[in-house]
């Protein structure tokens, strides 16, 4: 069943190779006339429009750029907790000269 589907699939594509200003129902006319297919509106619709539309995916979740110095701060008031307020800053005036 699933290489039927393609097919009509391809044949939409191929349609729309040969017209591409057709609509829809007109597609839908034409291929069930031509090559006695019967296909959904939807299908064609989703053969249509969708590759238009589509834009490659990135990976993962994106990260928001305002989170990044908040993330920041907490990780150094972790260290203040941790080492003392004046044991961090010596040892950012030690990094500085670094």
């Amino acid at each position: 069943m699933a290489k039927r589907e393609g097919s009509k699939s391809q044949a939409i594509r191929d349609y729309l190779a040969k017209h591409p200003t057709a609509g829809p129902k007109e597609i839908i006319a034409a291929l069930k006339k031509n090559n006695n297919l019967d296909v959904a509106e939807g299908l064609v619709s989703n053969v249509k429009y969708a590759s238009k539309n589509k834009k490659p995916r990135k990976a993962g979740r994106p990260v928001k750029k305002t989170a990044q110095p908040f993330e920041a701060l907490l990780a150094v008031k972790g260290l203040t907790d941790r080492f003392g307020e004046d044991n961090v800053q010596q040892a950012l005036n030690v990094l500085k000269k670094l």
